[in-house]
């Protein structure tokens, strides 16, 4: 039997060839390779995260994953900052109801306080100090700690400590240097 086909190959060669014919080879773009890398990395980031709060280095990381431990490294600094992002995010939203419920709850106060309540006021006093503080609205407060006398506190802390060292050992006097016999000493300035 004849396996040759008409473009001189084998048959599965020539099919191939007729099939191809006119048609650009594909082959993977940089664009595409990079879009498969990035979810490679994004599927591995948990597992590194993972792998790391159960105390393994990032060489054994690496190596658990199949990749050099300098890419679970940046896989572990990718995950943590998604973290980082995603509490932040759920910090803001929580903040921001919070401030809602406050200033929900201060309408609701609001015929009270007009009418003169004084538990109503003291309450819309605590809820706007909470809000404040919730929108950083206060400034920060300052604490000067000073020993007696004024002089500042942490002073006294470090002069006491220093007070309770022992001394320092007494060195014993320096032996004297042996001379050889024959030489004098001459005074080395005039």
């Amino acid at each position: 039997m004849n396996t040759r086909g008409q473009h001189g190959g084998d048959d599965a060669e020539g099919l191939r060839q007729v099939a191809t014919k006119g048609v650009a080879r594909q082959r993977p773009t940089v664009r595409g390779a990079a879009r498969a890398s990035q979810a490679n990395a994004a599927s591995r980031r948990p597992q590194v995260l993972a792998l790391r709060t159960r105390g393994l280095t990032f060489r054994q990381i690496g190596e658990a994953l199949g990749v050099s431990h300098t890419q679970a490294e940046k896989d572990y600094g990718h995950a943590l900052a998604s973290v980082q992002a995603l509490t932040a995010e759920l910090i803001a939203r929580e903040r921001h109801l919070s401030v809602a419920r406050c200033e929900w709850m201060l309408e609701r106060l609001a015929p009270s306080i007009d009418s003169g309540d004084p538990k109503a006021i003291l309450t819309a006093v605590r809820i706007e100090q909470r809000r404040a503080a919730l929108l950083g609205l206060d400034a920060p407060r300052q604490i000067d700690v000073a020993g007696p006398m004024g002089h500042p506190a942490v002073n006294i802390i470090v002069n006491a400590a220093v007070d309770e060292w022992p001394d320092p050992p007494q060195e014993a006097a320096p032996a004297p240097v042996p001379r050889s016999p024959g030489r004098t000493s001459r005074p080395l300035v005039d």
